[in-house]
């Protein structure tokens, strides 16, 4: 008869992925007015229709290596401003301006802040 001890191991890395993956998982928010992002949040599009929208970012520290995705719609003369949390930072300035339709801008969280790894403009 085989040990349980091996197949309890194996469990419980499979348990263990299955946690990790579950970590990355995260929502689609809509808005269409000032947001304050929370850590489940993953993509956030800013409707910029009816005014400017302000998207603050959480603190960098509460979300350390995730990444956040912002993105402005539609066609519309106002801006999505993403702004820093307290004393974070964005690539070392306080917030990043989306002036363009569809424009989209991707964020990591790192010690102190954040820093763009991708920003996209039609």
């Amino acid at each position: 008869m085989r040990p349980l001890y091996p197949c309890y191991c194996a469990l419980l890395r499979r348990i263990k992925r299955l946690e990790r993956w579950m970590s990355d998982v995260t929502e689609l928010t809509t808005v269409d007015e000032d947001y304050t992002a929370v850590t489940t949040d993953g993509t956030v599009v800013a409707d910029s229709t009816a005014g400017a929208v302000t998207v603050t970012l959480p603190a960098a520290s509460e979300m350390e290596g995730r990444t956040l995705i912002v993105k402005r719609i539609p066609t519309s003369a106002n801006n999505v401003t993403v702004e820093a949390d307290g004393t974070d930072t964005i690539d070392d300035g306080t917030d990043f301006v989306l002036t363009a339709s569809y424009d989209s801008l991707t964020l990591r969280a790192v010690s102190g802040g954040w820093i763009v790894t991708s920003y996209y403009t039609p």
